[in-house]
């Protein structure tokens, strides 16, 4: 079932839904502004203005395997566009060319978990990303940046779109610099810097590990009974966390790529239907790409976000895809029209895909 929360408006209701694909959504097809004419919608240019104002600091936890080297070949250019940026990982991690800026932390898990073993951490990235955290709020670190995004090396990352959809959020879920705020660009998790604050003032409390049952060495105690434990996925974590704060962070988003947010939508008085004005999608999950998850069917849906972005009016979105291919990706249109502004590509396995995002998206 779609899940929303409402924010009124004066003269209508900003709709925030994980998106479903059986809703029964249309778009509403105008073509006097970027998006459709509508009072509520912000401008592309003015976004992109905006987000030039955001200081970004981006933090990576990485185990350090072969896996993770051959990523960073590709990765590491994108976050060189981050205002600052941190790799951490941990002290006993194997040797592998390593990249500036990283940080060795302790990472506390237990005999039971061997750090050769190699599903070390799987579905426990807490374990590090909670050290990670704790570098950040006894350096003095955090509070020196509008926001914190983390993000992952099969990433696909490109801070100016990143700066663009913090905008947009802020936008549309009615948040400025003193409320605080976590947005989810699908696995990517973001932290404005009044909530980073309300973290590091409760950290003592949040960074405890569990010590027991062994499968939970090095989860955070506070997660003991949730949903997945003795698991602690980040994806799944950070929003456990948000409600044990007062007053309560506002979240948006969704956590798991490929999940589209319906922002604004409008009643069609006649079949009481709701019609999408604006539909934004902040990752983009490459498992779901229409073409075959090859080298060149990944470069494909680069391509593809890229030509969204110069279309930005649903009917032509519509009309490329009826052409393309003789039609046989139409399905794919929304998801890509949705992705436009996408500043988050998850699962990409090639260097070469990277590069053609820099240069076609960036």
């Amino acid at each position: 079932m779609a899940q929303f929360s409402i924010v009124y408006s004066s003269a209508l209701f900003l709709l925030f839904l994980i998106y479903s694909p059986s809703a029964g959504f249309e778009w509403k097809v105008d073509n006097n502004t970027n998006y459709g004419h509508h009072e509520g919608i912000i401008s592309l240019t003015k976004a992109m203005k905006e987000g030039q104002k955001i200081k970004l600091l981006c933090f990576v936890w990485m185990s350090c395997t072969k896996m993770d080297e051959n990523y960073l070949k590709g990765f590491h250019e994108h976050i060189l566009k981050c205002d600052d940026y941190y790799y951490f990982t941990d002290e006993n991690a194997p040797s592998i060319e390593m990249p500036e800026n990283i940080n060795l932390i302790k990472v506390p898990v237990y005999e039971t978990h061997n750090r050769s073993d190699r599903y070390w951490l799987y579905h426990k990235n807490m374990a590090g990303i909670v050290p990670a955290w704790t570098y950040l709020f006894d350096n003095q670190i955090a509070e020196k940046y509008d926001w914190i995004i983390n993000v992952e090396l099969d990433m696909v990352v490109l801070p100016d779109r990143v700066r663009e959809n913090i905008v947009l959020y802020s936008h549309y879920g009615n948040v400025n610099a003193d409320t605080p705020a976590m947005y989810m660009f699908g696995n990517a998790f973001l932290w404005n810097k009044k909530y980073a604050g309300m973290m590091a003032a409760r950290w003592d409390e949040f960074k405890v590990p569990a010590k027991d049952p062994p499968e939970a060495a090095g989860c955070p105690e506070v997660f003991r009974g949730k949903n997945h434990w003795p698991m602690c996925p980040q994806d799944i974590s950070f929003k456990y966390m948000a409600p044990m704060f007062d007053p309560k962070p506002v979240v948006l988003g969704n956590s798991g790529c490929g999940k589209p947010v319906d922002f604004l939508t409008e009643e069609d008085p006649e079949t009481r239907s709701r019609r999408v004005l604006l539909r934004v999608l902040s990752c983009y999950e490459m498992s779901q790409n229409p073409f075959k998850n090859t080298e060149e069917g990944q470069q494909g849906v680069i391509r593809q976000l890229a030509i969204m972005r110069s279309l930005q009016e649903p009917a032509k979105a519509q009309d490329h895809y009826k052409e393309f291919h003789n039609g046989t990706i139409y399905p794919s249109w929304e998801i890509f029209f949705a992705g436009r502004q996408c500043p988050i590509v998850h699962h990409v396995k090639f260097e070469s895909v990277h590069k053609l995002a820099r240069q076609l998206l960036d």
